[in-house]
């Protein structure tokens, strides 16, 4: 995946930049006047506007497509391409105000590609870390908040599956001396690892309530 950004980013990157100073060809007479908020359906539910010197798309601003706390490459990568797409049709339709429009569609672009450069997905042993702004998903399960899950409710069940994290990590801590890319993340990793060493120190409350008398342990339906 790491790849993938990395090619996408060298093939896009250059994509992006546009000149305010580039000749605007003349549009076809047979095509409907530009509406005030240069509506732009690109597809059957992919509806582009431009109000009040902010991007929509669907009546949603774009930056409600690229929370960087939910990483999706594919929809990331999608959205700079219908990006292009609209700068293009408003300049090839000479829609008023065209210069401020395309200025805010580069600056959409290149924040999406700033939070595609801060990504980083590895994968080994049939696993995925993805490393992103303080959050840390490993096949897609965010370890930091189910840490914070089980500070709040410390079960059995949320501890065998901190187990199941932790020994993941391990196995990810094995090979890093095997691969750059390993290099590169184990400091997080191995504090992840070690945080999670120090949370299975407590106590889940199933066991409390047996210690206490409060629970008792079920036994087999003869």
């Amino acid at each position: 995946m790491i790849r993938r950004i990395r090619n996408y980013i060298r093939t896009r990157g250059v994509g992006i930049r546009w000149s305010p100073y580039a000749r605007r060809p003349q549009a076809p007479h047979e095509q409907p006047p530009v509406d005030a908020h240069a509506t732009f359906q690109a597809g059957p539910q992919e509806e582009w506007t431009y109000r009040g010197g902010r991007l929509y798309l669907n009546n949603a601003e774009i930056e409600e497509y690229t929370d960087p706390a939910h990483p999706d490459i594919p929809a990331w990568c999608h959205l700079i391409d219908a990006l292009h797409a609209y700068r293009d049709w408003a300049f090839t339709r000479g829609v008023p105000h065209f210069r401020r429009m395309a200025f805010a569609i580069n600056g959409a672009q290149e924040k999406i590609l700033k939070q595609m450069r801060r990504l980083y997905e590895l994968q080994i042993g049939g696993m995925t870390l993805t490393l992103g702004d303080g959050t840390v998903l490993l096949n897609n399960v965010n370890i930091r908040a189910l840490l914070a899950m089980y500070h709040v409710r410390p079960t059995n069940k949320a501890r065998k599956f901190l187990e199941g994290m932790r020994s993941k990590l391990a196995l990810i801590l094995c090979h890093h001396n095997d691969s750059p890319q390993v290099s590169r993340v184990a400091r997080v990793v191995q504090d992840l690892y070690d945080e999670i060493g120090r949370s299975l120190t407590r106590e889940t409350i199933d066991a409390l309530r047996l210690s206490d008398g409060r629970g008792v342990a079920s036994r087999p339906m003869v």
